[in-house]
């Protein structure tokens, strides 16, 4: 996947969450003095900044994962850039599944058996832990959540997973944590419970 076509990609879940039929998109505060305004254009290069973040955070971070565990890196200076092109990795590779197929089916809150659907034809390698227990027990005819059930899935309360399959969510709901939380809710639950999931709203949240 080339760069481009991965930030066309993330972009086609702007028309799910950004009501552009309007110019300017006004979110509630306390009142209508603290509103928040932003342009359709505004708002639309946001989403897509954080998006094209998330790809150069993921990718160009692999050189460094797991490097500096006793003695903190030293690196002086960085430059993004993606010359081999731009894929998901398990940062990001749920979430954009779910994200294209928003879009696509017009829903934001998908049900169990259309996830049981995406995950069957889009999550098959390289998924682990928890991932792999759910996806198995989608084969022998299990839906979420009780794919994400601690006493189906003995990985689901693996603490770190709830932080690394949310945050898209966060980017899709800009000024409104609360719904980025419950939207959070419904996928995170396809493979997590218990502890997690606390961490999981904070982090679809910020």
């Amino acid at each position: 996947m080339t760069t481009k076509e991965a930030i066309t990609i993330a972009s086609f879940a702007l028309g799910v969450f950004t009501p552009l039929t309007a110019n300017v998109i006004t979110y509630g505060a306390v009142s209508p003095n603290k509103s928040v305004e932003l342009s359709a254009e505004l708002l639309r290069d946001k989403i897509r900044g954080g998006l094209l973040g998330q790809i150069l955070g993921n990718l160009n971070g692999l050189d460094h994962e797991m490097e500096y565990i006793n003695e903190p890196g030293d690196v002086e200076e960085y430059v993004p850039a993606l010359p081999e092109g731009a894929w998901t990795d398990d940062d990001t590779d749920l979430e954009w599944v779910y994200i294209v197929a928003m879009q696509r089916n017009n829903e934001i809150a998908m049900p169990p058996g259309l996830i049981v659907q995406l995950w069957k034809e889009r999550i098959n390698k390289r998924i682990w832990c928890s991932n792999q227990y759910a996806r198995q027990l989608m084969d022998i005819g299990f839906e979420p959540p009780l794919t994400g059930n601690i006493v189906l899935n003995p990985w689901a309360d693996f603490n770190i997973s709830g932080q690394f399959v949310c945050e898209s969510f966060g980017l899709l709901a800009p000024v409104m944590p609360q719904t980025a939380a419950k939207i959070g809710l419904n996928y995170t639950r396809v493979t997590i419970d218990g502890e997690p999931l606390p961490r999981r709203h904070s982090c679809s949240q910020q």
